[in-house]
C-alpha cells in the first residue's frame, strides 16, 4: 500500500510538472517587451515597427523622441539590449541617449527582472534648409540566453520647420575708396531677433574681380571687429570684402563693400642716384642725376626732392621737381668740403616714398684739373680724356653711360630699376614682388603662395600673382617611419624602404629633418598615403587640403607602428569636409607583405582606437569580438562590468566554463541546474543528504545514480517502478505532441493578432506615453 501511495504521488507530481511545462511552452516568449514613443504621431504596428512623425517648431532646431521599453522577463533570464541610432544624412545629427545623457548608439546593456528603461532619440538640424526632412529608424534589439530575439524599429520622420528671420547685418569698413596697407580693422554690426547676438557666427571673404570670393577667416565670434593683416595678400586696386553671418538655424545674411578699395603693401618706387659718385671732386655747376620708377602709378607721377648734407645736417636744394632724372646744381653756393652727400627723395600720391643717398664726395671750386671738361677732376675721372664718360662702376672698361649693366650682376640697369634693385650695386638684385628676397633666391617671385618651380611644372606663370592652382595639399608626417604618396596613375612621392621618389607632377618634399617630413602637392587627385614602420614607435600624420580658400584637415594622432607595418589611408575629401564618420579608409598590413588584412572606415581625427589590436591576433579591436583573447566576448565583458581590453579582468565565472555566473544555469558545472542542485557551488554533489545514505555520500554526475531509479532485483516494488517509468514516458511523449500542436496554433493566432513576422517572438505592445521635454536637460 505504501509503495502504491508513493507511485500515485509521483504520478500526480509528474502531471503537475507537465502542466507547468505546457504553460511555459505555450507562452509567446520568456519575456514581454512594451515599447512606446512620445511624441507619438501615428503609432502603428507593422512587422515590429513604430511610426512617429513631428516637425521641429521650437527654436534650436532639435526634436527629441522619448522611447520607453518596459520589459518583464521570465524563465529566470537575463536580457541584452542592443541600441542603434539608425541612419542619418548630411546636415543632420542624431544621438541615442539614456536619461543621464550617455551615448547608447552601438552599446549593449544587460537587464534582469522586470522594469522600465527610457532612452531619448535626439535629432538636430545642423546645416539644412528650412523644410528639409530626415527619415531615420533607430532600433532596439533584445535577446536572452535562450536566443529569443526581438527587434523593434522606431520609424521617425522629422521636418525642419522653423519660423526664423535672417540676421540683420551691416559691413561698416571697408566700404570702398580706402587704401589699406599692413593691419586694418574690418568692422560690422550683426543682430538677430531669434538668437543672442553673441551666438551668431561670422565669416569674412574678399574678391578682386566681383566674382570669385576667397576666405579671410571663418567661425569668427560676432564682436563687430576683426584685425586683418593685409601684408600676405597681393596688392590690388579692386578689393571688396564680404560679411557673412549665420544664425543657429543656419540662416545666412550678407553685406559687402559698396565699391572697391586698394590694398597697397609693396612700395612701387625705386630710385638710384647716379651722380655724384662717392669720392669724386665737384666744382662749378654740376648735374645731379638719378633714375626713379613707380611700377604702379607711373614714373611721371613722382615728385622729387633733392637735399645736400654733411654730418647730420641736411638742407634742401630743390623740392617738387619733375622726375626728369637731372638737376643742375651750382656747387659755388656751398663751401668747399670733403664730406658732402646728396639725397634724392621720390614720393607718389599714395604717400609711398623712397630715397637714395650717395657716398661722400668733395666740393672744391679753387684747386682742380679737368682735362676733358666733363666736370670731373682728372683725379676722379675714370676717363679723363673722354667728356662723355667719367665713371666705370664694374671696372669692365665700359663707362656707365654706355654700359647697360653697370654693376655686372647679369641684370640690365633698366630691369633692375623696374624690379626694385640698385643697378650700381652687384649685391642688389631684382626683387619682383618686393618682399626683400631677390628674384634669384626667391622661391615665390609673385608672392601668391605657390613655389615658382611648381608653377612652372604645372604650366603657370611664376610672375603672375593671379595665376596659381585651385587646390593644394600639405602633408606633414612626424614619426620613425616612411611616407609614400601615390596618385591614381601609380606615380609616387616620398620614401619607401629608404628610397626617395619624386614622380608626381606638382609634388615636392619641402623639408625633412629626420623625424618630421613635409610634402606639398598641387592639384592632386585620388591620393593614397602609406605610412610604413621602419622601427617601433608612434607617428602623427596631418593632411591639409586647401581649395578655394577653404581648408579641410585630416589628423592621425599617436598611432603605434612596428617594423615593416603599413597603414594606408585613402581620404574622401567631400566626406571629410562634412565630418562624415566614413571619410577615411584605412587598410592595414601588419607584416608589410603587401597583403592588407583589415580595412576600416572612420571619421577624423584618426586615433589609435581605430587601429589597436590589443591581443596581437592580427584582428584589430574594432573587428575583433574578443579584444583581449580571454575567451569572453567583448559584449559579455561590458555587460558584466569587466574590462574587454584586459585579459586579467574577466566576469565572475565559478566553474570557468566561459559563461558568467549571472547567466550560468549550472554554477559548478556538475550537469545539474542550480535550482535543482542542493549544492550549486559544489561539483561533487547535488542531492540533499538524508538518513538513507551515510553522511557525506556524494553522487557524481557521470556515475549511475543508485537508489534513485534503479534496476536491481525484480520484485513487486521494482515492477512498480518499471511500470512507473513506462507511464512517465507515455506522459512526456503525449505532452511533447500537444506542445508542438499548441505552439503552431498559438503562433498562428499571434500572427493573426499582431500581423508580425514569425521570428518576432516577443510581445510588442504600443501604447501612448506622456512626455514633458522640460523634465530633461540635454
Amino acid at each position: 500500500m505504501k509503495s502504491r501511495t508513493i507511485i500515485l504521488v509521483l504520478l500526480l507530481m509528474l502531471g503537475a510538472i507537465s502542466v507547468i511545462n505546457f504553460a511555459s511552452e505555450n507562452a509567446s516568449a520568456c519575456y514581454t517587451q512594451r515599447t512606446t514613443v512620445n511624441p507619438g504621431g501615428e503609432q502603428t504596428t507593422d512587422d515590429g515597427h513604430i511610426v512617429s512623425e513631428q516637425d521641429i517648431t521650437d527654436f534650436g532646431g532639435s526634436a527629441t523622441y522619448e522611447i520607453i521599453n518596459q520589459y518583464s522577463p521570465g524563465c529566470r533570464s537575463t536580457y541584452w539590449y542592443d541600441f542603434h541610432a539608425g541612419a542619418t544624412k548630411p546636415g543632420w545629427t542624431v544621438l541615442l541617449r539614456d536619461a543621464d545623457g550617455n551615448n547608447l548608439n552601438g552599446q549593449t546593456m544587460t537587464f534582469s527582472g522586470s522594469g522600465t528603461f527610457t532612452m531619448y532619440y535626439v535629432v538636430t538640424a545642423v546645416s539644412v534648409q528650412n523644410g528639409d526632412v530626415l527619415e531615420s529608424s533607430p532600433w532596439v534589439h533584445t535577446t536572452d540566453e535562450y536566443n529569443e530575439d526581438n527587434t523593434v524599429y522606431i520609424d521617425t520622420k522629422t521636418t525642419l520647420n522653423i519660423p526664423n528671420m535672417a540676421p540683420e547685418v551691416d559691413l561698416i569698413t571697408p566700404n570702398g575708396g580706402e587704401r589699406w596697407r599692413g593691419a586694418n580693422d574690418i568692422t560690422w554690426t550683426a543682430t538677430d531677433e531669434e538668437d543672442d547676438n553673441e551666438d551668431l557666427v561670422v565669416r569674412l571673404r574678399y574678391t578682386t574681380n566681383d566674382r570669385d570670393w576667397t576666405l579671410i577667416e571663418k567661425d569668427l565670434p560676432n564682436t563687430g571687429i576683426y584685425s586683418w593683416d593685409t601684408t600676405s595678400f597681393p596688392d590690388n586696386t579692386n578689393y571688396k570684402v564680404q560679411l557673412v553671418v549665420q544664425d543657429s538655424f543656419n540662416k545666412l545674411s550678407y553685406d559687402q563693400s559698396e565699391s572697391t578699395f586698394i590694398i597697397d603693401n609693396i612700395n612701387p618706387i625705386n630710385i638710384v642716384v647716379d651722380a655724384p659718385c662717392g669720392g669724386v671732386t665737384w666744382f662749378g655747376s654740376k648735374t645731379i642725376t638719378w633714375s626713379a620708377v613707380d611700377t604702379k602709378l607711373g614714373d611721371e607721377n613722382l615728385d622729387i626732392t633733392i637735399k645736400y648734407g654733411y654730418g647730420s645736417t641736411w638742407k634742401v636744394i630743390a623740392s617738387d621737381e619733375d622726375n626728369d632724372g637731372a638737376y643742375e646744381w651750382d656747387t659755388g653756393e656751398v663751401a668747399d668740403r670733403e664730406n658732402y652727400k646728396i639725397r634724392v627723395i621720390a614720393e607718389n600720391e599714395w604717400d609711398w616714398m623712397k630715397d637714395d643717398t650717395t657716398d661722400e664726395f668733395k666740393v672744391n671750386n679753387e684747386d682742380h684739373l679737368d682735362t676733358d671738361g666733363d666736370g670731373y677732376a682728372d683725379s676722379d675721372d675714370a676717363f679723363p680724356n673722354n667728356p662723355d664718360e667719367w665713371l666705370d662702376t664694374d671696372g669692365d672698361g665700359v663707362g656707365n653711360n654706355a654700359d647697360d649693366d653697370d654693376d655686372n650682376d647679369g641684370y640690365l640697369d633698366e630691369y633692375e630699376l623696374n624690379s626694385g634693385s640698385n643697378p650700381l650695386d652687384p649685391e642688389s638684385m631684382p626683387d619682383y614682388d618686393g618682399d626683400g628676397i631677390d628674384n634669384n633666391n626667391d622661391m615665390d617671385n609673385d608672392n601668391d603662395g605657390f613655389d615658382d618651380a611648381m608653377e612652372e611644372e604645372l604650366g603657370m606663370d611664376p610672375y603672375d600673382g593671379t595665376d596659381f592652382p585651385d587646390t593644394i595639399i600639405y602633408v606633414v608626417l612626424e614619426c620613425p617611419c616612411d611616407l609614400l604618396i601615390m596618385d591614381k596613375y601609380y606615380k609616387r612621392l616620398g620614401y619607401e624602404n629608404a628610397q626617395l621618389f619624386d614622380e608626381i607632377p606638382g609634388g615636392i618634399q619641402t623639408s625633412d629633418d629626420g623625424s618630421k617630413e613635409t610634402y606639398t602637392l598641387y592639384d592632386p587627385v585620388n591620393l593614397k598615403y602609406t605610412v610604413t614602420g621602419n622601427r617601433e614607435g608612434e607617428y602623427d600624420l596631418t593632411i591639409d587640403r586647401i581649395e578655394n580658400g577653404l581648408t579641410t584637415t585630416v589628423e592621425v594622432k599617436d598611432i603605434s607602428i612596428s617594423m615593416g607595418e603599413k597603414n594606408r589611408y585613402t581620404i574622401d575629401w567631400a566626406k571629410a569636409a562634412d565630418n562624415r564618420d566614413d571619410a577615411v579608409t584605412i587598410d592595414i598590413d601588419l607584416n608589410g607583405d603587401g597583403d592588407y588584412e583589415s580595412t576600416v572606415k572612420t571619421g577624423i581625427p584618426v586615433t589609435m582606437d581605430d587601429l589597436r589590436d590589443t591581443d596581437d591576433d592580427n584582428i584589430i579591436d574594432v573587428l575583433d569580438k574578443d579584444d583581449d583573447n580571454d575567451g569572453y566576448p567583448d559584449r559579455t565583458e561590458i555587460a558584466e562590468g569587466s574590462d574587454p581590453l584586459d585579459p586579467d579582468s574577466t566576469p565572475d565565472d565559478f566553474d570557468g566554463d566561459l559563461i558568467p555566473d549571472s547567466i550560468d544555469q549550472d554554477f559548478d558545472g556538475d550537469g545539474v541546474d542550480n535550482y535543482e542542485d542542493a549544492y550549486p557551488e559544489d561539483a561533487d554533489r547535488y542531492e540533499e543528504e538524508d538518513t538513507g545514505k551515510p553522511t557525506g555520500t556524494t553522487v557524481k554526475k557521470n556515475e549511475d545514480r543508485k537508489g534513485a531509479i534503479g534496476m536491481g532485483k525484480i520484485g513487486s516494488l521494482d515492477t512498480a517502478y518499471l511500470i512507473l517509468l513506462i507511464i512517465v514516458g507515455i506522459i512526456f511523449c503525449t505532452n511533447a505532441g500537444l506542445i508542438v500542436v499548441l505552439k503552431k496554433k498559438t503562433a498562428a493566432k499571434s500572427e493573426e493578432k499582431f500581423d508580425a513576422p514569425e521570428e518576432n517572438h516577443a510581445e510588442v505592445v504600443f501604447e501612448p506615453a506622456v512626455f514633458d521635454k522640460d523634465d530633461y536637460d540635454f
